[in-house]
């Protein structure tokens, strides 16, 4: 009797452990995709040029993770969610999948962008940008409707 108790219990324990290790691989693969996203940061705003800044303004963003993001359904809001255009759409060119340590360009007119920077080859991202020269806040939203990360930005900064 006591062997047969001694087995059922020892089942009983696998069976618990088991569980255990399966709810822990669902919990992590619940949660992996909120990190995943929150690798991408702003970087850089640039928000007031001198003269006419009128499509001439863009944000920077910059994959630090050790993943690539897919940037597809991605959102740029400044006030208003704008859709990403996924290169060569309006002028942008490079990948809308931003790999690990990569940075991107989001502009409100790509174009524009490449003809300031005319050496530039890295990601240019076209986007509706409407930045405000005195403060503002800006932020990328993934997917899933998640902001990934928000900048307020300020003159007072420094930045204008």
């Amino acid at each position: 009797m006591q062997r047969i108790l001694y087995w059922s219990n020892k089942v009983r324990c696998f069976n618990l452990v088991k569980m255990i290790k399966y709810l822990f691989l669902i919990a992590i693969f619940l949660f992996v995709p909120v990190f995943t996203n929150a690798q991408v940061l702003i970087s850089e705003v640039m928000y007031s040029l001198e003269g006419a800044d009128d499509k001439h303004e863009w944000i920077e963003v910059f994959n630090q993770g050790e993943n690539e993001v897919d940037l597809t359904d991605w959102r740029f809001n400044d006030g208003s969610n704008h859709k990403l255009n996924i290169p060569p759409e309006n002028g942008g060119q490079g990948s809308i999948i931003l790999g690990s340590n990569e940075y991107a360009i989001f502009t409100g007119n790509a174009d524009t962008f490449l003809a300031d920077h005319i050496s530039f080859s890295g990601t240019v991202i076209d986007t509706v940008m409407s930045l405000n020269n005195s403060e503002d806040t800006v932020s990328i939203i993934d997917a899933d409707g998640i902001t990934v990360d928000s900048v307020t930005y300020a003159a007072t900064l420094g930045a204008d």
